[in-house]
Order: C-alpha cells, then structure tokens, then sequence
C-alpha cells in the first residue's frame, strides 16, 4: 500500500514538474520575441491590437491578470501587456499612401468565416454598401461553429455557389488571398476555451494544407450581454477564450485582431448601443463605428507592408545590378 501511495507521489510530481517546464517554455518564446512598439490611441479611437504572425504575440491583458479556467492565475510574465502590443489605427501621413481603391480590392480578394455574427456584418455590409469592406465573400451561418467547419460533410456548411463543401474547398475554389476568422459564440456554449480554440487552430491549418499561400486572420471573440451566460459563453470565459487564441496564432501562421476591447463597457459586457438582442448580436453602430475602422486599419497596415516589401526587393535588386555592372 505504501509503496503505491510513493508512486503516486512521484507520478504527480512528475506531471506537475512537465506542466511547470511547458510554462516557462511558452513564457520564454513569447518574450524571446521581437517586439514592435506603436504609440496608442485615445481612448476615443477604435483599439485595433494587431498580432501579425511575423512579429511577437502581443495581449491588451496581461498574463498575470487572466485567470485559467480553474480559476487559478496564469504565471506573471514580466514584459508581456499594453507595452509588447502592437496598435494600429488608420494611419495619417504614412509615408505610404493607401486608397479606397486598394482597400477595396483587399477585401474583394477577401473571405470571412464563422457564424451569425459574421453573418449579421455582412448584411450590414449589403445594406450600407459603401464600407470599404462590402466587396468580401462570406461563409458564414447561424449557429455555426468551428468544430462543424472541421467536417467533411456536415449539414450546416454555408451555401457556396449552390453545394454545402467545407470551408478549404471554398476558398480554392474563389482562389481568395487572404482569410478572417471568426468562432465562439456557439462553440464556446458546448465547450471549454482550450477544445474550442483548439478546432480553430485545425481549421486554420486545414486551409492552409489545401490553400498553402492564402493568408489568415482571426479576429477576436465578441463579447456578450451583461449577465449572459450559457455553457461557457459569459465575458470573463471569452476574455479567455481569445488570449488562447492570441498566445498561438503565430504558430499556426495567422494574425489576430482584437475588436472585443472596443465594444465592451466599463464592466467588460458589450455596450447597450452595439447589441441588437441582449445577446450577442451586433448592431449597425457596433459595424459601422468598431468593425470598420479596425478591419480598414488591419488592411491598410497590410497593403504598407506589401508595398514596403516591394520597394525593399527592388533596390536589392537594383543594387545587385549595379555591383555587377
């Protein structure tokens, strides 16, 4: 009896010590990072926090302040928060210069996936028009979820050129450049943050396995009506939801973008004016003055950073032709 009691023991520590080390690790790499420091907005501006794959994972929450979901404290990382984030708002006097035009053909070479919420934006979209946004293509349906989006065949796979075919098919099919994601609404109310964030992560690389060059975003979990709760969809859950989303993106190749700060109130429910049912669904005003703003920054920072790039190709090149002249 005793000597299985010492086992026990030692099995438990042991486990204990392997949770421990993948900690650190994870803290470790994350600070390991290089980091892109960007003033932040006032506080009346859209808060976009960008976590592009190329750079370092970024959180407006720092670790010490989110709890696990047994409720016990995530270790302090030090450096991690509000400094490590990259904001990005619409630029003003950028060296360079993005049009409507350009904007608009992003997003026409764009495809947002997920559920009602999406839905809901991109109705608003066809009301409104005018959005630099309204050319995108949506898979999108109600009570859709990643886990549905995992599977081969499943009956609540979005309508897309009139057959129900998974997501990865779609986007082939469309040749789509650039994919945002969106889950959690009703994964979150049969499942735990980890499993919930886990399927999509597999959907992420799903798409990139049959789609290796299309580029993808996920955008951050909205949050819910004060006193909303069912499963595990209630606010503090999401806020968790969506930092395990933020700490692996960059592993599964994705940026993040974070509209939930934006449209909470200061006790951390969606704004009375953003919610069009007490419970998750958005309003025009929620579209319009949080969605846009951070979707058309998101954009025009990434059209800077292609035409950056190309620049920088091209007086390589240039330099390389005259050395050898």
């Amino acid at each position: 009896m005793k000597k299985n009691t010492g086992l026990s023991a030692v099995c438990i520590l042991a486990i204990a010590a392997v949770v421990a080390a993948s900690v650190f690790l994870v803290v470790r790499n994350i600070k390991n990072e290089k980091t892109v420091d960007v003033p932040a907005p006032s506080d009346t501006e859209p808060r976009v926090v960008v976590w592009d794959s190329g750079n370092a994972p970024a959180s407006d929450i720092p670790l010490s302040e989110i709890p696990s979901e047994s409720g016990e404290i995530i270790p302090d990382s030090e450096d991690i928060g509000n400094n490590d984030s990259e904001i990005v708002s619409e630029p003003e006097g950028s060296e360079i210069r993005v049009s409507d035009e350009e904007i608009r053909a992003f997003f026409a070479n764009s495809v947002f996936v997920g559920d009602s919420v999406f839905a809901g934006y991109r109705d608003y979209l066809a009301r409104e028009k005018t959005p630099l946004a309204s050319g995108a293509t949506f898979l999108a349906a109600s009570s859709y979820t990643s886990a549905h989006a995992l599977e081969e065949d499943d009956k609540l796979h979005p309508i897309f050129r009139g057959k129900k075919q998974p997501v990865w098919e779609n986007i082939k099919e469309m040749g789509a450049g650039h994919v945002f994601i969106m889950f959690g609404t009703n994964d979150l109310v049969v499942k735990d943050g980890i499993r919930a964030s886990s399927d999509v992560f597999a959907l992420i690389d799903k798409i990139h396995e049959v789609n290796p060059d299309v580029e993808v975003t996920i955008i951050s979990m909205v949050p819910v009506y004060e006193d909303v709760s069912k499963g595990a969809l209630n606010n503090p859950t999401i806020d968790i939801y969506n930092y395990y989303l933020l700490a692996a993106a960059a592993d599964h190749n994705a940026d993040f973008i974070d509209i939930n700060t934006s449209l909470k109130d200061e006790k951390g429910n969606i704004k009375e004016e953003y919610c069009s049912d007490n419970y998750v669904h958005e309003t025009d005003k929620a579209y319009s003055e949080v969605w846009d703003p951070a979707l058309t920054a998101y954009a025009t920072e990434q059209l800077q950073k292609a035409a950056k790039e190309q620049t920088e190709e091209q007086t390589e090149e240039q330099t390389e032709e005259q050395t050898q002249e």
